[in-house]
């Protein structure tokens, strides 16, 4: 009888650690972008969004395009049919490129003023959630791209995120390129992200990976 209340209270205890540890990952994975964006100095900031995944069948383009498209305006954003690279022409804007193979597997990049963690959840949640019937994989990745204030030296503002981060526990690799440094982060439980500094002649950016980066830098 001992040794199964033993047991039950191994059990339990158990239970509320990896509970409390799910809580904690929870907040650290909600919090990476802020951490690294509150240890800079920055002038301009501009949020993008990558989903993509396949429609199944070429009946089901037009039907999502249209939610899409809906959900979208409804942020004041306004959805064009173009490739990739246009996206980077219009703010509060968002390109859907389709390719019309087998899969009609499709890309949908949305970029945004600003960083507004909320509003961005919200947002893909409403596209996931007209996605939902879709038998596929969909794959979301955020890009942030901040311009440093005044030019700022990157190696200043590398020095002020490696420091925050290493405080709250993050794991850090760092690779020095030509006019960047790239940074992969991670945490307890693997989690991985990246954000890389780089210097140009006219400014100075950061432009963080959650998890991956897919726009230029």
């Amino acid at each position: 009888m001992k040794t199964k209340k033993l047991s039950l209270l191994i059990i339990t205890f158990l239970i509320i650690i990896n509970y409390k540890s799910l809580i904690c990952y929870s907040t650290n994975v909600n919090s990476f972008n802020n951490e690294i964006l509150s240890s800079i100095t920055s002038e301009d900031i501009t949020t993008y969004v990558s989903i993509k995944g396949t429609f199944g069948n070429k009946d089901k383009i037009k039907k999502y395009k249209n939610e899409i498209k809906d959900i979208l305006s409804q942020e004041d954003i306004y959805l064009k049919e173009s490739r990739f690279n246009d996206l980077y022409e219009n703010l509060e804007a968002a390109n859907l490129y389709i390719n019309y193979d087998s899969k009609y597997s499709f890309n949908l990049f949305i970029s945004m003023k600003g960083y507004n963690e909320e509003k961005i959840n919200k947002l893909v949640q409403k596209i996931e959630k007209s996605l939902s019937s879709i038998k596929s994989n969909i794959k979301i990745n955020f890009n942030i791209k901040a311009k440093l204030k005044n030019n700022i030296e990157i190696e200043t503002e590398k020095n002020k995120v490696e420091d925050n981060l290493n405080n709250k526990g993050y794991i850090l690799e760092t690779i020095k390129l030509s006019n960047a440094y790239s940074t992969k982060v991670s945490n307890k439980v693997e989690e991985e992200y990246y954000y890389v500094f780089s210097s140009y002649d006219t400014a100075n950016y950061l432009v963080i990976g959650d998890p991956e980066i897919f726009i230029s830098y």
